[in-house]
């Protein structure tokens, strides 16, 4: 994954989203961070998730985090106009890392990366 993430966020505006699925503080929630370079995952993390500052806030400064990683896998090269909704339909991942609780996803269509935050909870909840 390391390769195929390599420049695919170039040109792009990165977003850092902590958030946290389920109420804020629960036991039972997931605390995680998504680091996006889509703002439509951005906008649709907001309406499934609890995110921003409270999530941060919950997670302290020594917290345990789901790591989540997406690229629309469209870089811009300098000067290249960005079009209405970029993605390389061709081919798509998603990983799921157990041991170390990290979701990576690439060049999915935003609709299909949103629920990295449900994601989280459902894949990574119950591991120590």
């Amino acid at each position: 994954m390391d390769e195929l993430f390599a420049g695919s966020m170039k040109g792009r505006t990165m977003y850092v989203v902590p958030f946290s699925m389920g109420p804020l503080g629960s036991d039972k929630s997931q605390i995680g961070v998504q680091l996006t370079d889509s703002p439509y995952v951005v906008v649709h993390m907001r309406i499934m998730s609890r995110m921003g500052a409270a999530a941060l806030e919950v997670l302290g400064s020594g917290g345990v985090f789901v790591p989540c990683v997406h690229s629309l896998g469209a870089p811009l090269q300098d000067g290249e106009q960005d079009v209405a909704w970029p993605t390389n339909a061709e081919v798509k991942y998603i990983v799921h890392y157990p041991e170390s609780r990290e979701i990576w996803s690439l060049r999915l269509p935003a609709t299909a990366v949103t629920p990295c935050s449900a994601r989280s909870a459902w894949h990574c909840g119950s591991l120590p």
